[in-house]
């Protein structure tokens, strides 16, 4: 959720060194992509994981559980 592959950072397979590396490495040599990326990347956090939207999202979970509790 928190990376857009190719937009907001580079994913690589889990407990994968040389992939990590590789995107480490490109990185590295690509500095204004990167820096585009790390840009694009705030911009979504901001966005999407803002601590009042995640609070009201959550509200809305606990409120929707606590009604279905309510009619079992």
């Amino acid at each position: 959720e928190a990376v857009d592959d190719r937009i907001t950072g580079k994913l690589v397979p889990h407990k994968n060194e040389d992939k990590l590396a590789e995107a480490l490495i490109w990185m590295l040599e690509h500095p204004k992509e990167a820096k585009s990326m790390g840009q694009a990347g705030r911009r979504k956090m901001e966005r999407e994981f803002d601590e009042r939207f995640v609070f009201e999202r959550l509200d809305r979970e606990y409120k929707r559980l606590i009604r279905i509790k309510l009619l079992k």
